[in-house]
């Protein structure tokens, strides 16, 4: 018998997986790799961005310093606009993230913690009430596809 701890986990990863259409199949990128080596950060995030079929604008800031301990965070809007709509097209976006993070996490951990930020913009855009809670939002990134950079042991 499951715990309730295990049931509102559960719980939380079909109402995630409804919201976004279903659990997707794992997403694997020879290139993620390559641009992890070359340091292009950047077209990384774009990678995952287009994987996760966000069409709206997004900007990369590389900073020195950041508020608490996160390696990353992203600002989001009091109101998001509903995915695919105009108005979330038009949405321009800044994803932030610690030059030091970058500079020492593996592979792995950067690729989750892209895909973790990109996947706040997912679970808002479609109106999710998870899109603010930390371990929601981890759940809802393996949903999407992610799931064996977790496997593989990496966290950020």
């Amino acid at each position: 018998m499951n715990t309730p701890a295990e049931r509102s986990i559960d719980k939380i990863i079909v109402d995630i997986a409804k919201s976004v259409g279903g659990v997707r199949e794992p997403f694997t990128s020879t290139t993620l790799r390559t641009l992890h080596a070359e340091k292009n950060y950047t077209q990384m995030v774009n990678e995952i961005k287009n994987h996760l079929r966000l069409d709206m604008r997004l900007r990369l800031g590389l900073v020195n310093s950041a508020p608490g301990k996160q390696p990353a965070w992203i600002g989001l809007p009091a109101a998001m606009p509903p995915y695919g709509t105009q108005a979330f097209r038009n949405l321009e976006l800044t994803m932030y993230v610690r030059k030091t993070f970058l500079a020492q996490a593996p592979f792995e951990a950067v690729v989750l913690m892209f895909a973790h930020e990109l996947t706040h913009i997912v679970l808002d855009a479609v109106g999710s009430s998870h899109h603010r809670n930390e371990k929601a939002v981890d759940l809802a990134t393996m949903v999407l596809g992610y799931v064996k950079y977790f496997e593989n042991g990496h966290v950020f």
